[in-house]
């Protein structure tokens, strides 16, 4: 029976750098929100994607930007009244009004 090949060490072991990362929260914060700033920071930084388009805030929330508390692919398809098509048979007729909404929508096709 051959041995399994021995794990390479790592030259970044994330132990070490999950360590930093906590030493350096403010003790006016909890680690939550110094996550949520961490992360937000990261997002701001990252530059502009179509993800960016989407989503402006990438708080914890999985609320849609319409109201609706749960984002989900149905509420963006069939109810949400920011994103939806203009109509069912817009998705397989392309007319001006799912034209509109593939612009407005600044959908990569």
């Amino acid at each position: 029976m051959a041995t399994p090949p021995s794990r390479l060490k790592s030259r970044h072991p994330y132990n070490q750098a999950a360590q930093e990362m906590l030493i350096s929260i403010p003790e006016d914060l909890t680690t939550k929100a110094w996550l949520a700033a961490a992360w937000k920071q990261e997002w701001e930084s990252a530059g502009q994607t179509r993800l960016h388009h989407y989503i402006q805030d990438p708080g914890d929330s999985a609320a849609c930007e319409c109201g609706e508390p749960e984002q989900t692919a149905d509420h963006i398809i069939t109810t949400c009244p920011r994103h939806r098509p203009p109509s069912e048979e817009g998705l397989f007729q392309v007319g001006p009004e799912t034209k509109e909404w593939l612009h407005d929508t600044k959908l990569d096709i």
